[in-house]
């Protein structure tokens, strides 16, 4: 069977070089198809890890822990759902291998005002070192933040009365920083609490919908105003890597239930609908590319199979003339292509690794994404499975391409293939 391989191989080889420029060609054609499938691969993935990964440092962590009920009731009356002694919670959380953060919210609905105008908004209590550790990741072997300050400064350790706010909230309130903002919010029993803050920055997330309807403050005033030390909505955990959320889940369940905890464990991907859907919406043009691609692959091998196969009509008539099979000319035929393909598909990944490594070490410019509240560079994201699928596509579609072109020359009778 070996020696059967090798000597395909080896006739495949010798039949490719016979026409050196229609092989280049060939190669070119398929080297670069299988390139642009890489990089257009790469700039989805590589979209999708950014939106990801904002989602995860900005709103839903990892992994949020909150009481049972939150998620589905918590965010139209979030007191009613209040983590008591968040501190010695999030001491539980730390033990657990793969947590690097643990960042305590206190998220809390009312109404804003100032400059005359007012709208309803999260008022959401952070702690401020938390959140800035949070806020910071590293995407495509650089220091990225989910959350830009456009104006003014974060929120520091310290600050009392302080609010930053979504860049789109600041920009429809029409205030500056340095201005007074009025909060007004309901306590548990149904009383109005309310207090003026300082506008002390403006932020900016991949979100839009986002950036309109929140504000950050520290935890601590946001535990003063509805008189709840300690307490938080909910706890978001950071990882030291995505992959790893799962067995983390996994073990806090175990762990809350030997312990006679109710919490809540819920992973990023079952609160972000808004990624998945974009990623189920990517997902269908990159598939649609991916046939077209195909197409165009298994149209250009059979051309030039044809073309071969024309100049070597009488060759293949005066093989079946001494003895051999019909099926060691079909094999012949699709050997070559099976080889091109390999070839292609080696030359169009090493292409697109290269071209992929450049545009992400300078990055592309690019506008902002639906629902996005502001621009963002592009990187192509690498992945094995990219790979994979490139050259698999490329080295199939070369075979389904020779596969008509060698069984029909595989059925010539032999005095019409040695009179050709």
């Amino acid at each position: 069977m070996l020696h059967t391989l090798s000597v395909f191989t080896k006739l495949a080889w010798r039949n490719l070089l016979r026409n050196k420029r229609r092989t280049g060609i060939m190669l070119l054609i398929l080297s670069l198809g299988a390139s642009s499938l890489v990089l257009v691969g790469g700039f989805l993935d590589d979209l999708m890890v950014h939106m990801r990964e904002d989602f995860i440092h900005t709103q839903n962590g990892h992994i949020q822990i909150s009481r049972p009920g939150f998620r589905e009731e918590g965010f139209a009356s979030p007191l009613d759902y209040l983590i008591s002694d968040a501190p010695a919670l999030a001491s539980l959380l730390y033990e657990e291998k793969h947590v690097t953060l643990v960042a305590p919210r206190l998220r809390l609905l009312g109404v804003a005002s100032g400059n005359g105008a007012q709208m309803a908004v999260q008022f959401i209590g952070v702690d401020p070192a938390a959140e800035k550790k949070m806020g910071e990741y590293r995407h495509a072997g650089k220091s990225d933040t989910s959350l830009l300050m456009v104006q003014g400064r974060a929120l520091a350790d310290g600050d009392g009365a302080k609010v930053v706010m979504g860049e789109s909230m600041q920009k429809g309130l029409g205030m500056k920083m340095g201005d007074g903002l009025n909060f007004l919010t309901a306590r548990q029993e149904g009383a109005l609490d309310g207090r003026n803050y300082e506008i002390t920055g403006s932020f900016r997330t991949f979100m839009k919908a986002f950036d309109e309807r929140t504000l950050f403050v520290p935890l601590t005033e946001a535990q003063k105003l509805i008189g709840t030390p300690g307490s938080a909505t909910h706890l978001l955990l950071l990882l030291d890597k995505t992959e790893a959320t799962d067995a983390v889940i996994a073990r806090l369940r175990q762990v809350f239930k030997d312990k006679g905890l109710k919490y809540e464990v819920i992973p990023w991907y079952e609160q972000a609908d808004y990624y998945h859907q974009c990623r189920s919406f990517l997902n269908r043009i990159f598939a649609a590319v991916l046939i077209l691609m195909a197409s165009i692959f298994a149209f250009t091998v059979s051309n030039m199979m044809n073309l071969a196969i024309q100049e070597r009509t009488r060759e293949f008539g005066t093989m079946l003339a001494i003895g051999n099979d019909r099926s060691v000319i079909f094999s012949t035929i699709v050997a070559e292509a099976l080889l091109m393909g390999l070839f292609g598909a080696v030359l169009g990944a090493v292409l697109g690794y290269g071209l992929g490594a450049v545009v992400t070490a300078i990055g592309i410019p690019m506008p902002p994404p639906p629902q996005g509240s502001g621009p963002y560079d592009a990187f192509i994201h690498f992945s094995g499975l990219l790979f994979l699928v490139t050259m698999a596509l490329t080295v199939a579609s070369a075979l389904f391409g020779s596969l008509i072109p060698g069984f029909r020359t595989s059925r010539l009778p032999i005095l019409e293939a040695l009179a050709a």
